[in-house]
């Protein structure tokens, strides 16, 4: 008999929880293995449909990888992502087009901008564009969007 897609979930937030007090008694509230660890727990919590524990833990994450990293060190980015898709979802759009907005000017300061995952977060607002009615902008995020995933295709890689 296979595992139910609950249990596993159970198991993952009870696998992601010792992992986040282990990494927090090992390596202090503020290293940024701690973050990855709360990153996945948050993802757990989402899956779940848990959102406002995944927010709780997600709004935690940045903050220590902004302490031990600093602002526009690409595992921020990262998690401000999952943070943004997070409050995309809950339909608060401005807080994750602000979210989306800071992840790409990180990832333009660390030279990653055109990369899938960039294509990927200007998909995410095209349709927040979409939402509000915006629909020239969504169409030049999307043609923005096709270009980055021509050129990575072409490279045949993500950098």
């Amino acid at each position: 008999m296979r595992p139910s897609s609950e249990t596993k979930s159970a198991d993952a937030e009870a696998l992601d929880k010792r992992a986040l007090a282990i990494r927090e008694q090992a390596l202090g509230l503020d290293h940024p293995d701690v973050a990855f660890s709360l990153q996945n727990l948050a993802e757990v919590y989402t899956h779940v449909g848990r959102y406002a524990e995944a927010e709780r833990v997600y709004e935690r994450a940045p903050e220590t990888r902004e302490h031990a990293l600093g602002p526009d060190h690409p595992y921020v980015a990262k998690i401000l992502i999952g943070l943004a898709a997070l409050r995309k979802n809950q339909g608060r759009d401005a807080d994750a087009v602000a979210l989306y907005e800071r992840t790409i000017a990180i990832m333009d300061k660390s030279h990653r901008s055109h990369t899938a995952e960039v294509a990927t977060i200007l998909d995410d607002l095209a349709e927040l564009d979409g939402r509000q009615g915006r629909h020239d902008d969504a169409a030049s995020l999307l043609a923005c969007t096709k270009a980055i995933r021509e050129q990575t295709l072409a490279r045949g890689n993500d950098r």
